[in-house]
């Protein structure tokens, strides 16, 4: 009976420790995978963060030609709306028959549609060499 007893306490402690010793394989294995798993989340996590800021860099950039594009637009209509004032202005100048009366309607449409403080209005006459100044005004 001794002997079964004994045999049985053996049995039992290598039973034990072939358990201890599969659990600390599963636990070293365990601990292994999620230490794997660990860095190539960390190594995911650092691409990704090379990548947002390639991908902010890019956004950067893309905001500065947009804000270009839409500043050249900008300009692209205010300088189509005056040539059309000017446009307007020449046209309505061109109907105006007598010289004295033209040189007058410049003088206001220059001021009041073109936005000039300033106007000096000079005539050039063919037969002579000289240019001499017609109309002067400003705001005063």
């Amino acid at each position: 009976m001794f002997y079964v007893c004994a045999y049985t306490m053996l049995m039992t402690l290598l039973l034990d420790c072939l358990i201890f010793t599969l659990v600390g394989f599963f636990t070293g294995y365990s601990v292994y995978s999620l230490n794997k798993a660990l860095t190539r989340a960390q190594t995911s996590e650092q691409a990704l963060t090379r990548n947002n800021s390639q991908l902010l860099a890019e956004i950067a950039s893309r905001e500065r030609v947009e804000h270009a594009l839409r500043k050249t637009e900008e300009q692209g209509r205010q300088l189509q709306q005056r040539l059309r004032t000017l446009n307007s202005v020449s046209n309505e100048l061109s109907k105006i028959p007598t010289p004295e009366d033209l040189c007058t309607k410049a003088m206001e449409l220059a001021h009041e549609r073109l936005g000039f403080d300033r106007v000096v209005l000079y005539l050039v006459d063919d037969s002579k060499t000289n240019i001499t100044a017609a109309f002067m005004t400003d705001k005063a």
